[in-house]
């Protein structure tokens, strides 16, 4: 996104852009009037003018700050502007999800690691009394018994 910004709005003056302006004008009670005008620098204020500009215009859509569409006023701008922020949400839920996923692995992981620790501690905890209270019968007995 930020390339084509880069491309489209680099040079404003080959694509004939106009820039977003607005001038107001106050009166105040004592016949005043103050006017209000904007002075935009084509150049200086453009946040296409390289790519480091571009690139952290467009990062600043993650805070709601639409930099281009404030500028300029041009529908192409609008339409990448849309795009890009669907896909920017896009990319964001999945990047999300992935994360969850592999935490969901990680823990899965972990606690069957725990599962099969404790099953051996288990058994080798069974072994240990069978060989100490559990004498195995000797082999010939002394007597027979008969019923």
């Amino acid at each position: 996104l930020a390339h084509s910004f880069l491309l489209l709005l680099q040079y404003p003056d080959f694509t004939n852009l106009t820039e977003n302006s607005s001038s107001s004008t106050l009166f105040t009670g004592d016949s005043t009037e103050l006017k209000i005008q904007n002075d935009f620098d084509r150049t200086e204020d453009n946040p296409a003018k390289n790519f480091i500009t571009s690139f952290l215009s467009t990062y600043n859509w993650l805070n709601g700050n639409f930099l281009q569409q404030d500028t300029w006023n041009l529908w192409a701008v609008k339409v990448i502007t849309f795009i890009g922020s669907i896909l920017l949400v896009t990319i964001l839920q999945n990047m999300f999800i992935a994360f969850m996923g592999g935490v969901y692995s990680k823990a899965y992981e972990k606690g069957r690691v725990a599962l099969l620790r404790f099953r051996a501690e288990s058994i080798s905890d069974y072994e240990a009394l069978d060989e100490i209270y559990f004498y195995p019968p000797s082999p010939e007995p002394k007597y027979i018994y008969y019923i």
